[in-house]
């Protein structure tokens, strides 16, 4: 007694659960005491798990988990007189297996809902269902911090340079001297002045009267006084944190 296994071309391609369908079909039994058919299913050729009775249908739906092949193969029973199965030959062995390319996995992101940086479900898209990443945090052009924190952890500038400490010492002026060119109105004014930053500029006055402004040093500035008299010239130094210091010195016009 022999059966004719044939498997169905109803092979589902892969689904977004990696699964497929296929039905296993045989021809009858041309031996009159047929009772039933035994489906038989293994992963490796010639070794199956216990078979399976289906009675005396024809077909078997074969649920395929994975792409894995499996080995199919059907045999027909009788009864013998004392009521134990008489199981027959098995049929020739087919493979059923899931058709198409298994999808890729899906995307995933990292513990903290952001990206990794992997484009798992090959889509040309990396980490397009996750959290976007956090600004960087940014300094000031000078490398100082900015007072912003632009990463959201809490923590201000972490990435910057320390600001620099308050400058409070004011600039030194050093000396300051004052000559009358002649008998003219006309006086040539120097002064020296020192700061431990650094001098911005130094001022010049006649009385409270502003009359030049010298950035680089030497600051020496011609002054002319009109007015008969006595008349005090005054140095005035600053740096650039705003501290000044001043000197003054009396001429007779």
């Amino acid at each position: 007694m022999r059966t004719c296994i044939l498997l169905c071309a109803l092979l589902l391609p892969w689904s977004l659960q990696a699964q497929g369908l296929a039905t296993v079909i045989w021809e009858p039994s041309t031996d009159p005491n047929t009772a039933g058919y035994i489906v038989y299913v293994g992963v490796t050729p010639g070794v199956h798990m216990q078979g399976r009775d289906v009675g005396r249908q024809l077909s078997f739906p074969l649920f395929l988990e994975d792409a894995a092949p499996r080995y199919v193969t059907v045999a027909s029973y009788s009864y013998n007189p004392n009521g134990t199965k008489n199981i027959g030959p098995k049929a020739p062995e087919l493979i059923a297996q899931v058709s198409g390319t298994p999808p890729p996995p899906p995307e995933t992101c990292g513990p903290d809902g952001l990206g990794n940086g992997v484009d798992e479900d090959k889509d040309g898209q990396v980490d397009e269902i996750c959290l976007p990443p956090p600004p960087q945090e940014t300094c000031a052009p000078d490398g100082t911090g900015n007072g912003v924190d632009e990463d959201r952890d809490g923590l201000i500038d972490e990435i910057c340079l320390p600001p620099p400490p308050s400058d409070t010492l004011a600039p030194v002026v050093n000396s300051l001297r004052a000559t009358r060119n002649g008998n003219s109105s006309n006086f040539s004014v120097l002064a020296t002045a020192s700061d431990n930053v650094g001098v911005a500029y130094v001022d010049f006055y006649v009385g409270t009267v502003f009359r030049a402004r010298l950035e680089v040093a030497p600051y020496q500035v011609t002054l002319k006084i009109q007015q008969a008299g006595l008349h005090v010239i005054e140095a005035r130094a600053f740096d650039a944190a705003g501290n000044t210091s001043s000197a003054h010195v009396t001429v007779k016009r």
